[in-house]
């Protein structure tokens, strides 16, 4: 079993400071824009810039839990580990605290 230390540490190695990790925020708004319905912003009145905004209203995680579950299997694949249920939400509070945006 890996300590919070440990896995913070290859964390930074095997993902933050990679091509993987210069990308998160682009893929979290690419994730965001899956969640949001044009035609519902339409409806209750959001511009089309909005979307964001639209998402925080109404959302409930959705786009965050894809993107972590996305930089975990990553993160995992890239240090060639397997990590248990409970490292595995060691490694989300890591990736929150890393990745602000991903902390709903």
């Amino acid at each position: 079993m890996y300590s919070s230390d440990d896995l913070r540490d290859m964390f930074q190695k095997f993902f933050v400071k990679t091509k993987d990790g210069e990308n998160v925020f682009t893929d979290f708004d690419n994730e965001v824009l899956n969640w949001v319905s044009e035609s519902e912003m339409e409806e209750e009145g959001y511009d089309e810039d909005d979307w964001y905004a639209y998402y925080i209203d109404h959302s409930h995680g959705e786009a965050e839990d894809v993107v972590i579950d996305d930089i975990t299997n990553t993160f995992m694949r890239n240090a060639s580990i397997k990590l248990s249920n409970e490292e595995k939400l060691t490694l989300r509070e890591i990736i929150e605290e890393e990745y602000d945006a991903l902390n709903y």
